[in-house]
Order: C-alpha cells, then sequence, then structure tokens
C-alpha cells in the first residue's frame, strides 16, 4: 500500500505551510516587537497599545477561526491558506503607511481574520495525508514554525527598526507572503497529480482517489460525509474537552510570559538589552516541539494515552520561570526564562494532533478551530489581563517591584496544577473516548 507520510506530494506541502506559518508569527508578533516606538509615534496609552497587539488580534482570530474550520471541511483547504496568505500579507503591509491609530486597529483585525484561514485548513490536510503513527510528529514539525516566526519577527523585524524604522520593518516581513502565496497553490496541486497517480499505481482505495480527483479537478477537498453537521458525538466528548482544558492552561503560562518577561528584564532589572536576545530561545523551542512530538508518537506505539507525557514533561519548565521571575541577577533570569521557553512552550505539535484522535474524519477543521478558539481566548485573553491585574493590585498593597513577580508565579503555577490535573485525568479516559489509536 502507498505509504502517504513519505511522498514528496504530501511533504512539499507542508513544508510551505510551515513557511506560511513561520510568515505569519513574524506578522503577529511585529508590532510587539516595535510597540514602543509606535506607542511614541501615535502617542498611545499602554492600554491602547495592549489593545492593538492583544484584543484586537485575538478576538477577531478566535472567532473567525470558527467559521474557517467549517469552510476547511467543505471547500477547498489549499485555496483557503492561499487566500489567507496573501490577505494577512496585505494587512500587516496595510500597517506600514498607517497615518492613524484606527487604521492600525483596521490592519490588526483584517490580519486575525485571514491568519484565522491557515492552521484549520493545515491540520485537516495533516490529519487526512499522514498515518496517525506519524501525526504527532508531522503536527510539531509544522508547529515549531511559531518559534521561528517570533524568533525572526525578534532578530530581523527589531533589527530593521533600528536600522531604518519601525513602518520598513511591517513592509520587510509582510513581503515574503505574496511569494509564497503565489507558489503554494501551484506546487500544492501539481503534487496531488502525483499523489493520485501514485495511489492508482499502487491499488489505492476508490475513497482515496476520488478525494485526490476531487481537489485536482474542482478544488474541493473534502470526504463524502464532510457535510455533516456539528452532532453532539464529538463536541461531548470528555476527554476533547479535557484537552482543551488542559492545553488552553499551557496556552495562558506561555503568553502571559511572552507578554511580562520583557517587563522584568526592562523594568525590574533595567536590562533592556538582553530583550531582542530572547529571540535565539526560540529557535531551540522549535527543535523542542519536533523531539515532543517525536516523542509522543514512540510512546504511542506501546498505549494512545502515554501522548499525554510529553504535555506533563512540559509543565517541568514551570520551576524555571518562577525561578526567573524572582532571580536577583538578570542574567540568572535570562537563562532560567530561556529554560522555561524551551520546556513549557514544546507542546503545540503535540496538542494540535492529539485533538484530531477524539473526533471524525468530517470534522477535523472545526475541531481545530475549536482548540484554536478556546486557547486564544484562555490563552491570550485572559492569562496577560488577569497577570497585569494582579499586579496592580500587588502594587497598591505595598509589593513594589515584587508586584509583577508575584502576579506571574501566582497565573502560572495556578495554571500550571490546572493542566496537570486535566491531562492525568484525560490519560485515563483516552482508550475510552478516543475515536483513533
Amino acid at each position: 500500500m502507498y505509504e502517504r507520510y513519505r511522498s514528496i506530494s504530501t511533504w512539499v506541502p507542508l513544508g510551505l505551510f510551515a513557511l506560511a506559518y513561520v510568515l505569519s508569527f513574524m506578522n503577529r508578533q511585529i508590532v510587539a516587537v516595535n510597540g514602543a516606538v509606535i506607542r511614541e509615534v501615535f502617542e498611545l496609552s499602554q492600554f491602547q497599545l495592549g489593545l492593538l497587539y492583544g484584543t484586537a488580534f485575538s478576538v477577531v482570530y478566535a472567532v473567525s477561526g470558527l467559521a474557517m474550520g467549517w469552510l476547511a471541511d467543505r471547500w477547498s483547504r489549499v485555496g483557503l491558506i492561499t487566500i489567507g496568505v496573501l490577505g494577512w500579507s496585505a494587512a500587516s503591509l496595510s500597517g506600514a503607511f498607517a497615518q492613524t491609530f484606527g487604521m492600525l486597529v483596521a490592519g490588526r483585525l483584517a490580519l486575525g481574520v485571514f491568519q484565522s484561514m491557515l492552521s484549520p485548513a493545515v491540520h485537516a490536510y495533516m490529519a487526512d495525508r499522514f498515518d496517525v503513527s506519524r501525526r504527532a510528529t508531522v503536527f510539531s514539525i509544522y508547529s515549531s514554525a511559531i518559534f521561528v516566526g517570533i524568533a525572526l519577527s525578534f532578530l530581523i523585524g527589531g533589527s530593521v527598526a533600528q536600522w531604518l524604522d519601525w513602518r520598513w520593518a511591517m513592509a520587510i516581513v509582510a513581503a515574503p507572503g505574496f511569494v509564497i502565496a503565489l507558489g503554494l497553490w501551484r506546487v500544492a496541486r501539481t503534487s496531488f497529480d502525483v499523489e493520485r497517480e501514485s495511489w492508482q499505481e499502487d491499488g489505492g482505495g476508490v475513497s482515496d482517489v476520488v478525494d485526490i480527483q476531487a481537489d485536482v479537478e474542482s478544488g474541493v477537498e473534502a470526504s463524502a460525509d464532510s457535510n455533516a453537521p456539528l452532532g453532539p458525538t464529538w463536541i461531548t466528548n470528555p476527554s476533547l474537552w479535557l484537552h482543551l482544558v488542559g492545553f488552553s492552561a499551557m496556552a495562558m503560562i506561555g503568553y502571559t510570559m511572552l507578554a511580562f518577561m520583557g517587563s522584568i528584564l526592562a523594568v525590574t532589572h533595567d536590562r533592556p538589552d538582553l530583550i531582542p536576545m530572547l529571540g535565539w530561545f526560540f529557535f531551540g523551542v522549535a527543535v523542542m516541539n519536533i523531539v515532543s512530538g517525536r516523542f509522543a508518537d514512540r510512546l504511542a506505539n506501546r498505549s494512545g494515552a502515554l501522548r499525554y507525557i510529553p504535555a506533563l514533561v512540559a509543565l517541568l519548565g514551570v520551576p524555571s520561570y518562577v525561578g526567573g521571575v524572582f532571580a536577583a541577577s538578570p542574567t540568572a533570569t535570562f537563562w532560567l526564562f530561556g529554560l522555561g521557553l524551551w520546556l513549557c512552550s514544546s507542546y503545540n505539535g503535540l496538542a494540535a494532533g492529539l485533538i484530531q484522535m477524539y473526533v471524525p474524519d468530517s470534522v477535523r477543521g472545526q475541531a481545530s478551530a475549536l482548540y484554536l478558539f478556546v486557547i486564544s481566548m484562555v490563552g491570550l485573553g485572559i492569562g496577560p489581563a488577569l497577570a497585569g491585574q494582579l499586579a496592580d493590585t500587588f502594587t497598591t498593597q505595598g509589593f513594589g517591584n515584587q508586584a509583577l513577580p508575584m502576579a506571574l508565579a501566582v497565573v502560572i503555577v495556578g495554571a500550571s496544577i490546572l493542566a496537570a490535573g486535566a491531562f492525568l485525568i484525560a490519560i485515563q479516559r483516552y482508550d475510552k473516548d478516543a475515536v483513533e489509536g
């Protein structure tokens, strides 16, 4: 039988999708990287800057993602991805020409809509194309692009802003998306032709050939039952919701630390020069994501439930984060933050692949969209805001420079306890609730 995951026609699109994901995070994070100068140019308050970076993007991204997940199960996934890449590149480029705060917000809103087209379609595509025994590895390769994108946003975006200005930085990170979008559709469609011929020569199943024929001739990528409604069978699966609780708590840890680790270095330790250097750690996080996914696949040879073990291992990074926020030395803080990033952020590919174990083929895109919605709303929407509110409260109570470290410790330790509990229960229920092994 033809092995799909070994096919060039399958791996080439995956590489392009990962590259698009890198670009998406470069465009998503560039406002944060150059937040100080943008705030100065447009005379923004801290609240307005937070609104621009977080709320204007995350809420629209999360809500739109639900609709995009529905489309990913009914329309051409490659077509959806291509439109998304073109759209977010244009939206990001518009920021380079913005003359008012309202124009910047409008660009971020558009960025959220178009970026929401990417991952639901890619997740569904990968779940269909790759064997279940390789799924965590493949999803981890794709998700590692998150951290390459964040790293490059610091290293490239920050450097260009220093050499030229922030407008040039936004334009430069937006430009490659137009090239990727133009090449993506042609390469992916060509790969479908190769895959169809290989399956026919190898005696592939009728449904497989029908799916590929649909991709090539009509651009509609869906199985025969892709119009199945959002029924109660999968949406009420207990392990699905344990998965969402656990990994949204992990996202809360990650987004909260990303939001404030720069403040710890700049304000608590008076070392803003160390902030750009954090970008180098994200390359290590990308590698850790792949290692975590591969580890999960190997453990799954013994039992599917053991896929959660790497997620529990990731929580070992929490003590490093806590040590970093309270460390007296900026050097110690820097390296403890780096270790925490390597461990706590290694779960992304595992989480995206694992949720597919709980849903039927016909709703893969919708399940992915639900996952992205929950982690965006809880992780990015609640975590940093909660930590900020706690820090303000602790400051009024007289804790001074320890207010922010205390707030971060409360949020990330509380979230880690919630995540660990959800994962342990999910391990016990896995065999009962999983649709696939």
